[in-house]
């Protein structure tokens, strides 16, 4: 049987799910209403796959499955849901969905598919599980085999088990790609050759035989080989399998040698024979006896004799190696005691070898980390060797870190007798790491914050940082780019991969004349200003650019840095005031054409001063007359001239009411003195202001107003004081304007989400009803009808939201009376209802009263059958607000759920209830919130902001 979780926040769907799906027979199907639900489930229960919907109240069908996967959990899982955009899709499979199943359709056809594709996933993980143990089935047998197994191609090493690289004595991890050639006895590599090469080609040769390889020290070692052509990443190689018979081969050359002297005694002994031929059976029987005797001795001789080497030459191995080991070693026995440390072991701790040999290994080691060590033993016990990190103490109290190998010691009858550890001393290299770290850190942190946008690549041309400000100027986040190479950074400034000013820092004959015309040389740094057409949405900016190499401590070049500044607004700002001095200029030229028309007569001086103050009456006029705010202040915030409608703009009178204020500048920031102390310093900075926004409410006043201000410096005195010039007009209403196109665009992908998942939703469950309802004989058939008509209702239901929903907001707000309507509310309903204190108005949204419907629907429908009351009562608040209470003596909601009842979808019926309650009330700035205790009812409180009501008196 297939035990199947579904989960779905649609009941219904739940149901019919589990109906068509254990039609197939061998399935048994649970279900779960939300995700957090089914993660409970699959806590107490076996199940062989999953099945969720996509778009579910809190956790939705990706979060679940990141959950189950963050697990470790591989079980099957398929995203079944009316969601078809190819975003959700992609998300999906990246976060390890097997199969995405689009809702819709001819119920029969979709559940058939359905069902296909678990038993699908399910036979694929299976089939990767069986894989998985057959894969590590054959490599514990090959790197536990007593045998050396290797595969040779183009006469090097591709792959060797543990066993052929202590035949070779070389470490396993230098194994792959030695030459084969290297390897083999000279007197035996002529004949191991010649038939490598004949059985590589697929010629005859001996698949069995013998010769000798020689290791790292030139030690000579007898193996015999059997070799298998096999094909090794699509190409010919050689399964090569190595027994070593070294021990054989000498115990059979010492029976040689034996048996040679064996033949020459037994032919001096027969010529003996031959001259004594007649003596008696007494001296033949003493010949068989010392015969025997001497058989017996030969036999005894060669066995202790081997014995004798082998013993001799193992000891001299561990001697030498234990002796001149460049590293630690410690043996314990089972008790933890330690029985045996080398030489360099007991110098890295500070004490002599006598010293260490019978104490505690945990004696040793710090205080913080002896649970981890009491761990370790626990995994020698058990069979596992092990690597780790591990503090011990010198003698002298210094703390030392080390780098431990430890395995497991096991008698014959297999019992622990031990470990046997091999320590490094890495305190010096772990104490660099932490500090290359740290520093390496404060640097990227030094780089993300810098003010220009800024970019750092290796010499191989990785990106290794990209700031904040690089982000913000090309819309390319860090995470989508760090690690790439060639040339990824130049997309965002040129739409192509080339090499950028970064790249000449490192490439000597790199061409950037034509991208970059006028590079200048600074030392080691290069510099270049030139306008990049494709940045900021195709607007394009000119940008000024500096790069320059990195180097280490030994003077290598690394890497190199690059910053760039935006200076559009200078690069303009420079040009305007090269074209007003060209005016200037100009001016000037005609005034000395002027002046020496002037000398000629008075009259015409006259006639030119009369010029001039018409001209100078048109500028006065034009300025005043301006439609935004233009002004002119000192450094210390003092108003010179301010033309009238600035001082309109700012809620005065007249100009003078401002200007010739020390400080009045400042004065009209108070509002925002953070943005005040902006203005100045991007001023000082750049000696300009463009676009700057500034939120402003007149002192005395409450209304705010939303300013933008553009100014420059256009005078600047020897004392350091300077004069600004500034412009700045009223942008509230187009920051009204797109506050309602936010607004607006939302409700349209509510709306759409509605009409596309939940009536969709319910759209399929009615198909799948008048599926089943096609067998009259079903003894569910009438509780089938039943179900279909409640999903009607509940489609008309969504419907009719959408239309309220569509049209809140859409009227002006208006002055309610709330006892009045509370009072209509009552008459609605059989239960017991309090009004306290609630001669109020609310200036709200024309459908008010659909809150109160609502809650007084969630009283009758959640209560839990219990409520037999409903008060509403009405009070001041502390802020300055009018506190509204809605409580009964009902079940209460659950603390997990007090938030999630206000999202839509949540709940048991459309979802869509207090999740519409809560939008009316926000357009009149009131806050909702559910504050009652589980088991002793709801308590809804909503919060009236000073301003949005009005008491009424007399009442």
């Amino acid at each position: 049987m297939i035990k199947i979780l579904y989960v779905d926040d649609e009941p219904v769907l739940l149901e019919l799910a589990r109906i068509f799906i254990e039609k197939s027979g061998d399935f048994s199907v649970d279900t779960a209403e939300s995700a957090a639900l089914a993660l409970e489930l699959m806590k107490t229960g076996e199940y062989d796959a999953v099945i969720s919907d996509y778009q579910m109240a809190g956790m939705d069908g990706i979060d679940l499955l990141k959950a189950i996967r963050a697990s470790g959990d591989k079980i099957p899982f398929i995203i079944f849901t009316g969601k078809g955009r190819e975003e959700v899709v992609i998300q999906a499979f990246e976060n390890g969905a097997d199969f995405y199943i689009q809702k819709g359709g001819e119920p029969n056809s979709q559940f058939v598919e359905l069902v296909h594709k678990v038993r699908q996933s399910i036979a694929l993980r299976q089939t990767e599980a069986a894989l998985k143990d057959s894969e590590e089935k054959y490599r514990l047998l090959v790197e536990k085999a007593n045998e050396a197994i290797f595969i040779a191609q183009d006469h090097q090493v591709r792959f060797s088990n543990p066993r052929f690289s202590s035949i070779i004595d070389i470490p396993p991890g230098e194994m792959v790609g030695k030459s084969i050639d290297d390897l083999i006895h000279p007197d035996d590599r002529e004949m191991v050759l010649g038939r490598y090469e004949r059985r590589i080609t697929g010629k005859s040769a001996p698949e069995e035989y013998e010769f000798r390889v020689l290791d790292s020290s030139g030690n000579t070692h007898w193996v015999k080989i059997h070799a298998t052509p096999i094909h090794w990443e699509e190409r010919p190689a050689l399964l090569i399998i190595l027994d070593e018979i070294t021990e054989r081969k000498a115990a059979e050359d010492e029976l040689q040698e034996s048996n040679q002297k064996l033949a020459e005694l037994n032919e001096e002994l027969r010529m003996h024979l031959n001259t004594i031929e007649e003596r008696n059976d007494e001296i033949q029987g003493a010949y068989e006896q010392l015969k025997a005797a001497e058989e017996e001795l030969r036999q005894n001789y060669n066995e202790l004799g081997q014995k004798e080497i082998l013993l001799r030459e193992s000891e001299e191995k561990f001697r030498r190696i234990v002796e001149t080991a460049e590293e630690g070693i410690w043996e314990m026995d089972n008790r933890e005691m330690t029985t045996f440390v080398n030489k360099k072991m007991a110098e890295m701790l500070g004490y002599s070898t006598k010293e260490m040999v019978g104490r505690k290994i945990s004696s040793f080691i710090h205080d913080e980390d002896q649970k981890d060590h009491l761990s370790e033993i626990e995994h020698r016990k058990g069979g596992e060797s092990g690597l780790y990190v591990r503090r011990m103490m010198r003698k002298d109290g210094e703390i030392r870190w080390m780098k431990v190998k430890s395995t497991h010691v096991f008698g014959k009858s297999g019992n622990f007798r031990g470990s046997f550890a091999m320590v490094s001393d890495i305190t010096e290299q772990k104490y660099a790491e932490d500090a290359l770290r740290e520093s390496r850190q404060d640097l990227m942190d030094i780089i993300d914050f810098l003010p220009d946008a800024t970019f750092v690549i290796d010499n191989h041309g990785r990106v290794i940082a990209w700031n904040r400000a690089i982000e913000e100027m090309t819309g390319v986040r860090s995470e989508d780019i760090v690690g790439r190479g060639n040339y990824e950074y130049a997309l965002p400034f040129y739409r192509e991969r080339k090499p950028i000013l970064i790249d000449m820092v490192l490439e000597n004959d790199f061409l950037g004349e034509s991208h970059y015309p006028s590079v200048i040389t600074d030392g080691n740094r290069l510099v270049s200003e030139i306008e990049i057409p494709y940045l900021y949405g195709g607007k394009g900016a000119y940008l000024w650019f500096i790069a320059t190499p990195l180097y280490d401590s030994s003077g290598k070049i690394t890497g190199a840095i690059e910053s760039i500044r935006d200076i559009t607004a200078k690069r303009e700002f420079e040009e305007t005031l090269v074209n007003r001095n060209k005016e200037l200029t100009s001016a000037y030229e005609q005034l000395a054409v002027m002046e020496e028309e002037l000398r000629q007569g008075y009259d015409e001086l006259e006639k030119g001063h009369t010029e001039l103050r018409e001209s100078e009456e048109k500028y006065r006029n034009l300025i005043e007359n301006a439609p935004i705010g233009i002004f002119t202040s000192t450094s210390d915030g003092e108003f010179l001239t301010l033309n009238g409608t600035g001082a309109k703009i700012l809620g005065f009178s007249s100009p003078e009411e401002v200007t010739g204020n020390p400080g009045s500048l400042k004065e009209i920031l108070h509002s925002d003195p953070a943005g005040s102390d902006l203005l100045t310093d991007i001023l000082l900075e750049k000696g300009y202001l463009e676009d700057f926004n500034f939120e402003y409410i007149k002192k005395g006043e409450t209304k705010k107003k939303h300013l933008k201000i553009n100014a420059c410096i256009s005078q600047s005195n020897k004392d350091g004081s300077f004069i600004v010039l500034g412009f700045f007009d009223d942008v509230g209403d187009v920051k009204n304007i797109r506050e309602t196109l936010e607004n607006a665009n939302h409700k349209l992908k509510l709306l759409y989400s509605i009409t596309r998942h939940d009536i969709l939703n319910s759209v399929m469950a009615a198909y799948c009803f008048i599926e089943l309802l096609k067998n009259p004989e079903d003894p569910e058939y009438g509780q089938y009808i039943e179900t279909l008509h409640e999903l009607l209702e509940k489609i008309q239901k969504q419907i009719e939201f959408t239309r309220e929903y569509e049209n809140l907001g859409s009227h002006v707000p208006v002055w309610q009376n709330l006892a009045e309507i509370l009072a209509v509310v009552r008459s609605q309903s059989s239960l017991p209802f309090e009004i306290v204190g609630c001669d109020i108005e609310i200036l709200a949204d024309p459908i008010l009263r659909k809150v109160f419907d609502t809650l007084l629907d969630n009283t009758v429908r959640h209560g839990g059958g219990s409520v037999s009351r409903v008060e509403v009562s009405c009070m001041r608040s502390e802020n300055g607000g009018y506190s509204i209470v809605w409580k009964d003596d009902g079940t209460g909601i659950p603390d997990d759920d007090k938030e999630l009842i206000f999202e839509r979808g949540f709940g048991k019926n459309t979802g869509l209830g207090l999740f519409l309650a809560r939008e009316i009330l926000a357009i009149s700035g009131v806050e909702i919130k559910e504050c009652g205790s589980p088991g002793k009812g709801a308590r809804f409180e909503m919060t009236v902001p000073e301003g949005k009501y009005r008491v009424i008196y007399g009442c």
